[in-house]
């Protein structure tokens, strides 16, 4: 957004850097006096546990990551349960079976992928097996939205952060959240929204439109997942020529064209 932007150059204008590596350079320092900054930063840090909290379906951390013989690693998974990791979980963040935690574990594993894809590699595959899961796995979409704000939290990446976003438009335009986590799904987005770090406040303010509708149901083409790392979602008021406003922060996806804009306002 213009605002992310302009606070950004106020903190760093050094030219011979890339913005995500400025931005980068920003979070990692921990403190800083840059007022206008620092909710940015602790946007990217908040622990979901804030959110999750009466969530009734999350895994103890003692059962996320069981005692071992070593104690530091032990203590540093279970912190560190609901904040980005670079290693596929060991199990799934939502209590369920047997057969839905290895399909858990498979979808955070592509996630990873997705984010930080490899050269020959077909990142748009990985989205499409993570969004399948989620429509035809029963449970799996309260995992797989929990497993995005753990991607999303403390990722030392800002180019995997903006993918993991990609995928959380990806995800509710295609399958809603169960009625239990939509209300904190809900407040994690807004606190995200309301933060302002560049684009994910256009990716979460895209993502809480879209969850006033009716999901999809049906995964997206891959030249649609596709279409979403060569432009950003965004939200736009639709006006008539008089200056009424026909439809307010209508969601509007990469991949919108007139017609499909048109069947909104219908």
């Amino acid at each position: 957004s213009e605002r992310g932007a302009s606070s950004y150059r106020n903190y760093d204008t050094t030219a011979t850097r890339s913005p995500l590596s400025r931005a980068l350079s920003y979070l990692e320092a921990g403190d800083s006096d840059d007022d206008d900054m620092r909710p940015h930063r602790d946007a990217v840090r908040v622990d979901p546990t804030k959110f999750l909290a009466d969530y009734g379906k999350l895994r103890a951390r003692e059962e996320f990551a069981p005692a071992t013989c070593c104690l530091c690693s032990n203590r540093a998974a279970r912190d560190g349960m609901l904040k980005y990791s670079s290693a596929p979980i060991p199990m799934s963040l939502l209590v369920c079976g047997p057969e839905a935690n290895a399909i858990a574990v498979e979808v955070h594993t592509n996630i990873l992928a997705f984010a930080a894809p490899r050269p020959g590699s077909v990142p748009s595959s990985r989205a499409d097996y993570v969004l399948r899961r989620g429509l035809d796995t029963a449970g799996l979409a309260d995992e797989i939205f929990c497993q995005l704000m753990k991607h999303c939290t403390s990722n030392p990446s800002l180019e995997s952060v903006k993918r993991g976003w990609q995928l959380w438009c990806l995800a509710t335009a295609t399958f809603a959240p169960s009625p239990e986590l939509a209300p904190p799904l809900r407040a994690f987005l807004t606190h995200q929204a309301e933060a302002g770090l560049f684009a994910i406040h256009d990716y979460a303010t895209y993502c809480l439109r879209v969850l006033d509708g009716v999901p999809s149901g049906v995964a997206p083409s891959r030249a649609d997942v596709d279409a979403f790392g060569e432009r950003a979602p965004f939200v736009a008021d639709v006006t008539l020529e008089d200056g009424a406003v026909l439809v307010k922060d209508a969601p509007v996806s990469p991949s919108t064209d007139v017609a499909a804009l048109a069947a909104v306002c219908a």
